[in-house]
């Protein structure tokens, strides 16, 4: 299968250029008129005669052929414009309904940033990242914020989400979800924060390797907490659970609406739809 491609632009200016080319050939061969098809002979006797009418012949010839070649080179000229022209207001055509288009879509809401850089902005997404940080927003007035350490990364994903990940190192916030919120805000290092459902809130603080996960609906998950090692994990609609203080808390609520908490120093609370275990 073969493929044309013309560039009306250049068409024009090349009808433009050999037009100018055509009229310094007609001048020329104007000016070379009289000279050559007006010879006058050498001397009054029949030979020079002869020779004159020779040489006036051959440039009568030579003007009748140019004539027919500035003919030619008129029309090839006007053909060039006609199809410049045929190609401009076929491409004008064709632009006109894919620009409605493009104008009809809508904007994209994307934020990216990395390393103190902003690297993607469209729509009203925003994306915060500092030094070695990085950052990315999905969604109409969604907002990711990462900075304050190394590695920090935070991913706001829906509508009006927000995930902030700030201080230490390592610290990871993902909020995904409308209206969905994850935070952790945290000098020490490996803390994670989870929100993942409409309207959804996990906050992991404090310490180092804290882990706070909201997985459904409306789901609350926090710890918060100087120590390490403390988990979070509220799975369910309206479920809600909360690890504070001390090191190796673990609560867990699986189920709808339920509650667990684990407050204090090595406590473990896990509610289930079918009982405390």
């Amino acid at each position: 299968m073969s493929y044309l491609v013309a560039a009306p632009e250049f068409l024009a200016s090349a009808a433009t250029d050999l037009s100018n080319i055509g009229s310094t050939l007609s001048e020329a061969n104007s000016a070379a008129a009289a000279p050559t098809t007006g010879i006058l002979a050498a001397a009054e006797d029949e030979v020079s005669a002869a020779i004159a009418a020779m040489f006036s012949a051959h440039g009568q010839g030579f003007q009748a052929l140019s004539a027919q070649a500035a003919a030619f080179h008129s029309q090839f000229v006007q053909a060039l414009n006609v199809g410049a022209g045929a190609y401009a207001s076929t491409e004008a055509a064709n632009a006109g309904p894919l620009q409605a288009l493009a104008q009809n879509l809508p904007v994209p809401n994307v934020a990216v940033s990395a390393n103190g850089f902003k690297l993607l902005q469209l729509g009203n997404a925003t994306a915060t990242a500092g030094g070695s940080d990085f950052a990315v927003a999905f969604g109409r007035g969604s907002a990711a914020t990462a900075t304050g350490g190394i590695f920090n990364a935070s991913f706001a994903t829906g509508a009006n989400s927000a995930a902030i990940a700030t201080g230490g190192n390592l610290n990871t916030a993902r909020a995904l979800g409308t209206m969905s919120r994850a935070s952790t805000v945290s000098a020490g290092s490996f803390n994670f924060a989870d929100a993942v459902g409409a309207n959804s809130a996990a906050t992991a603080t404090g310490g180092n390797l804290n882990t706070a996960r909201a997985l459904g609906t409306m789901s609350r998950a926090s710890t918060v907490s100087a120590g390490s090692f403390n988990f979070a994990d509220a799975v369910g609609t309206n479920s809600a659970a909360t690890a504070a203080g001390g090191n190796l808390n673990v609560a867990i609520a699986l189920g709808r609406a339920l509650s667990a908490t684990a407050v204090g120093g090595n406590m473990i609370d896990i509610v289930t739809r079918f009982g405390t275990l």
